[in-house]
């Protein structure tokens, strides 16, 4: 790997990192616990469109641990890291196997993906199905930050904002 690669990727995580941290702040206004809006998913999808699928999945699990050690939350990683990482693989898959899928459906995939995961983990690690019941929620909220994002994606491609960052 090229160190520019490097510096992209360390440059990207640390970005995400941010907007996780900004989001932690925020998280208060949602009324299920432990959600978050997703925001730095913005940057993880351009992390994907923009760069190879193995470096995009690196920031994913950069942006893991990063928040996971800055925010004093060691067990947040145990939630973030497997649902990003398998966020990452799905939509990677359906941008590359579903022909013109748009921006909006593989944010809104990636988002439900990343929920589910973190559902199941829950179970995993505390054996209760408690989560389970949050479930439509958080996909209904899912859905609806998955499309916004999918929609900012959209307007920073169509506007070529980001070509000149990822050259």
């Amino acid at each position: 790997m090229r160190v520019k690669d490097i510096t992209l990727i360390g440059t990207v995580a640390i970005l995400a990192a941010m907007v996780s941290f900004v989001e932690i702040i925020v998280t208060p206004i949602v009324p299920i616990p432990g959600m978050r809006l997703g925001l730095s998913n913005v940057v993880l999808l351009v992390a994907l469109i923009h760069m190879p699928v193995s470096q995009a999945m690196l920031v994913a699990a950069l942006k893991s641990v990063l928040v996971a050690i800055f925010s004093g939350s060691p067990t947040s990683f145990i939630y973030s890291f497997p649902s990003g990482i398998a966020a990452i693989l799905l939509m990677s898959l359906a941008l590359k196997l579903v022909p013109k899928i748009s921006y909006v459906g593989v944010s809104v995939l990636g988002a439900f993906i990343n929920n589910l995961v973190q559902v199941f983990t829950s179970y995993m690690v505390l054996s209760s199905f408690v989560y389970f019941y949050y479930l439509p929620y958080i996909t209904l909220v899912g859905t609806l930050m998955g499309t916004l994002i999918g929609l900012i994606i959209n307007d920073l491609e169509r506007k070529d904002v980001l070509d000149r960052f990822f050259v």
